[in-house]
């Protein structure tokens, strides 16, 4: 049981990875929940990848984000990356 989890978490994260690496922006990361402000006072989120999950409203793409926010775009491909691996936003295909 504990290798097909592995294996699982494994080939998510491939699977994210590979989004951004061969398609670049077609995927639109969406937040799953309002994340309130109360998270990062509390030490549960840094407040830098909270400025990019406030910046996920599901119409944006990648490269929308990181001019918003004023980050570069490989910075800002890791840390949707990372959130997506932490199940704090998803992604979704662009239409």
């Amino acid at each position: 049981m504990q290798v097909n989890l592995k294996k699982r978490k494994k080939n998510e994260q491939e699977e994210i990875s590979d989004l951004y690496n061969e398609i670049g922006n077609r995927y639109i990361p969406r937040p799953k929940a309002n994340l309130p402000y109360v998270a990062v006072t509390l030490g549960l989120i840094h407040p830098k990848y909270y400025k990019v999950i406030k910046a996920c409203d599901g119409k944006k793409d990648i490269i929308s984000i990181a001019k918003e926010i004023m980050m570069s775009i490989t910075l800002v491909k890791k840390r949707i990356e990372r959130l997506a691996r932490t199940r704090l936003i998803y992604l979704q295909r662009e239409e």
